[in-house]
């Protein structure tokens, strides 16, 4: 929830109310984020980007990587992305 959320922040979409302390910790997580053309990235602290994939693209994403990469496990797929 917090990632639509901050996606809204990132659109600079009007957001639901907010606890003061629930607005903070989404603009500071929302920070963590921007637009590249069509694509949301999030920025990590070491300073590498990696592409946030929409929620309807990750099942299918999962199951190539797995299929191609090899049979790793849930948490070691989940973790390559």
């Amino acid at each position: 929830m917090m990632m639509h959320l901050s996606l809204h922040i990132c659109k600079q979409e009007v957001l639901i109310r907010l606890t003061p302390k629930e607005n903070d910790h989404v603009v500071h997580r929302a920070k963590q984020f921007k637009w590249e053309g069509n694509s949301l990235l999030r920025m990590w602290a070491n300073g590498k980007m990696k592409v946030m994939f929409h929620p309807e693209q990750c099942e299918s994403l999962m199951k190539h990587v797995h299929e191609k990469l090899g049979h790793f496990g849930v948490q070691r797929t989940y973790n390559l992305f």
